[in-house]
């Protein structure tokens, strides 16, 4: 707590507040003064102008000591104190970020990258103090969820969608094979393993995570649709896809090819019109097979 007192006190300072003992009184007191004086401080960002290289560097062990005293024995008293005065402070840019944040969290089931963080207002050094604090919660690498929202139905669609992004922020990943066939209720069998088709080119830095099961082929947009938030390969391109390796069984792909063109997402003309191959045969022997 040695590095905690002190930078209060030199927070006390700056501010001109009474620090002869530092209480819990003069902690709180000092973060009301920090956020009324330096309300940019918890959006993220420090103007130049306003303080000399030194007293960033003191603010930076502030914030540290303000998360510190937070989660220990002051945890809680200081919380709640801040609490009301993050309420305060709000009305500037924080409340701004906030809104920005979510309005992006909002179209993605409550998920947001680091990057979109940052382009809303939250600064990277920040976002481990909204993880702590319980804003946010962390999900995966660089992925996070909003903490107070609605939870949907299958929110593991949207976390690797997202894991899915290139460096311009797009999404490459299509939900295909077992897991689309699954999406489009055209199977009773539920997948261990999310599959994605993506790009030959994509590539990641670090281990695919074991949930996935990647396969690597252009697909073109015709052959997309857009599900629960997030892309997925169409009936028909899902049932060939699941041709051509064979590794499902044919009376599921019956199964599937008869329900898909009970409910009209399949046309025996789509089927007609594919490359007379060795897949269009199949194809047209399971339609052929209707009951």
């Amino acid at each position: 707590m040695a590095d905690a007192f002190f930078a209060y006190e030199w927070a006390a300072k700056k501010f001109e507040i009474d620090a002869t003992t530092i209480s819990l009184e003069d902690l709180a007191n000092t973060t009301h003064e920090l956020y009324r004086i330096f309300p940019q401080f918890y959006a993220g960002y420090m103007p130049k102008g306003r303080f000399s290289v030194s007293d960033r560097k003191h603010i930076s062990a502030l914030e540290t000591a303000i998360w510190h005293t937070e989660r220990t024995v002051l945890a809680p008293v200081l919380y709640n104190s801040l609490n009301k005065v993050g309420d305060y402070a709000m009305r500037g840019p924080r409340k701004e970020a906030e809104r920005r944040l979510h309005e992006t969290a909002q179209s993605q089931q409550g998920f947001f990258t680091t990057k979109q963080a940052i382009r809303a207002g939250f600064a990277e050094k920040t976002h481990s103090y909204h993880v702590n604090a319980g804003n946010w919660i962390r999900e995966h690498r660089g992925i996070y969820r909003l903490a107070d929202f609605p939870t949907a139905e299958r929110p593991d669609l949207m976390l690797w969608y997202l894991w899915s992004k290139n460096r311009q922020e797009i999404p490459e990943g299509i939900y295909s094979h077992d897991t689309a066939l699954s999406l489009h209720e055209l199977s009773d069998l539920m997948p261990s393993k999310l599959h994605m088709t993506v790009p030959k080119e994509f590539r990641r830095t670090t281990e695919i995570p074991k949930i996935l099961t990647l396969h690597r082929v252009h697909l073109d947009t015709s052959e997309v649709q857009e599900m629960h938030g997030v892309r997925v390969t169409r009936p028909l391109r899902t049932i060939v896809d699941l041709l051509r390796p064979g590794h499902v069984d044919r009376r599921q792909l019956k199964q599937a090819v008869d329900e898909a063109i009970r409910r009209g997402l399949i046309g025996i003309r789509e089927i007609d019109r594919m490359p007379n191959d060795n897949v269009q045969t199949s194809l047209r022997e399971l339609a052929g097979q209707r009951a």
